[in-house]
C-alpha cells in the first residue's frame, strides 16, 4: 500500500476528515477515561480476564464518535451510508449496555439482528451470491439471501467480540483486515468506501496507541469494550459483503481469507462447544489467544496472530491479484481450518489428561 503521504496528495484520502476522525477520538479518550472510572464503565479482572486494575471501557464510544463526526466532513452523499451508521451506532448502545451491565444472550442477538436488518432492508446490503464454491457455478441464495446475510452478519458481528482477550489483539487484528479491505476497495474503484474504511481505520490506529502492548510490561490504558467489538464487527460485515457483491472480481471467497483468523476462533469456539453438550454461548477459555498463552508471553501471543492475519489475509489478497480459481480457495481454506479444528481439539484433550494426572 502506498504510504499515507501519497494517498493524500493523490486526493485518495480526505486530509481534514481523517484528522477530525482522529482528533475527536484522540480527545474522548483522553476525556472519557475519568468519567468512565467515576461512572463505573470500567472492566475489572476476574477468572477468565487476565489485566490488572480497573480499565475504562471506552474505546468502542471515542472511535465511534470520531467516525460519526469525520463522516459529516466527507464530501460525499451519506444517504447511501444511513443504514451503516444505524447500525454502527446500534451496536454501540447494544455494546454499552453490556459493558454497563451484562446483558442476556438473547437481548444481544435482538439487537445483533435489528443492525443486520437495518443493513438489509435500509440498506440494501445483501449477500446474494457466495461464488463458485463447489467446481459447478456460482452458488446464487436467491430466496435464501436475506435470512443467509442476517446470519452471516450476526456471525461476523460475533467473531470480533471472541477474539478480544488480550491487550491490543482485537485491534491489531482488525486493522489488518481493514487494510486489506481498503486495499480491495482502492482497487476496484470504489472511492467512497475507500474514504470510509480510511477513517475507520484512523481512529483505530488512535485507540491502538493506548491499547496496543507496545512494549514488555506496558498495560493497556483503555479497552474497547462490547461497544467497540460489536461495532468494528458490524463494519466488517457491512464491508465485506458490499465489497463482494458490488464487484465481479472480489470474490466472497477471498473475504473469508482476509476475515480468517476471527472465523476459525469462532468457527472452533462454537463447534467445539457443541459437540461437548454446551451452549454456544457459554463462556470459556478454549480461544487460540489462550492456547497460545501456554507457551508464550501475552504480547507474543498478540503479535503471532496479528502474524497469522496478514498471512491468511495476504493470501486473500493475492488470490485475487491472480484470480485464482473460487472453487479451490474455498477448498484450502476448509481443509486449513479442518487441520486447526483437530489440532486444536487434540491440544485441549492432551492438556485435560496432563492436568488430571
Amino acid at each position: 500500500m502506498e504510504p499515507l503521504l501519497i494517498l493524500l496528495k493523490k486526493g485518495i484520502l480526505d486530509f481534514s476528515s481523517l484528522a477530525v476522525a482522529m482528533g475527536v477520538c484522540f480527545l474522548c479518550l483522553y476525556l472519557l477515561a475519568p468519567l468512565a472510572k467515576k461512572v463505573g464503565l470500567i472492566d475489572k479482572p476476574n477468572n477468565r480476564k487476565m489485566h490488572t486494575g480497573h480499565v475504562p471501557l471506552i474505546g468502542g464510544i471515542a472511535m465511534f464518535l470520531g467516525l460519526f463526526f469525520a463522516l459529516l466532513t466527507l464530501n460525499i452523499s451519506l444517504q447511501p451510508y444511513r443504514a451503516f451508521i444505524f447500525g454502527c451506532a446500534l451496536m454501540v448502545i447494544i455494546g454499552l449496555l453490556d459493558d454497563f451491565h451484562e446483558l442476556s444472550a438473547k437481548l444481544r442477538l435482538v439487537g445483533q439482528l435489528m443492525a443486520a436488518a437495518g443493513m438489509v432492508f435500509w440498506g440494501g446490503t445483501v449477500l446474494s451470491s457466495l461464488g463458485q464454491l463447489f467446481f459447478n457455478g456460482d452458488v446464487l441464495l436467491c430466496g435464501l439471501a436475506i435470512p443467509f446475510t442476517l446470519f452471516a452478519t450476526v456471525g461476523l458481528i460475533n467473531s470480533v467480540n471472541i477474539i478480544d482477550g488480550l491487550d491490543g489483539l482485537a485491534g491489531a487484528i482488525s486493522f489488518v483486515q481493514l487494510a486489506y479491505l481498503f486495499i480491495l476497495a482502492r482497487a476496484t474503484g470504489m472511492h467512497d468506501t475507500v474514504l470510509v474504511l480510511s477513517l475507520v481505520m484512523g481512529v483505530l490506529s488512535i485507540f491502538l496507541i493506548f491499547n496496543f502492548p507496545w512494549k514488555k510490561n506496558i498495560l493497556a490504558r483503555v479497552f474497547m469494550g462490547d461497544a467497540g467489538s460489536l461495532w468494528l464487527g458490524f463494519i466488517f460485515a457491512w464491508f465485506t459483503i458490499n465489497i463482494s457483491q458490488h464487484s465481479l472480481i472480489v470474490h466472497p471467497v477471498y473475504m473469508l481469507w482476509i476475515m480468517g483468523v476471527p472465523l476459525f476462533d469462532t468457527g472452533f469456539v462454537l463447534l467445539y462447544r457443541l459437540l461437548k453438550g454446551n451452549s454456544p454461548f457459554e463462556a470459556d477459555r478454549n480461544h487460540l489467544h489462550h492456547f497460545l498463552l501456554q507457551y508464550f508471553s501475552a504480547r507474543t501471543t498478540t503479535l503471532y496472530m496479528m502474524g497469522f492475519s496478514i498471512i491468511l489475509g495476504g493470501v486473500g489478497l493475492f488470490s485475487y491479484m491472480k484470480q485464482l480459481d473460487q472453487s479451490w480457495c474455498f477448498s484450502a481454506f476448509i481443509l486449513l481450518f479442518s487441520l486447526y479444528f483437530l489440532m486444536a481439539t487434540y491440544s485441549r484433550r492432551r492438556r485435560r489428561v496432563l492436568k488430571n494426572r
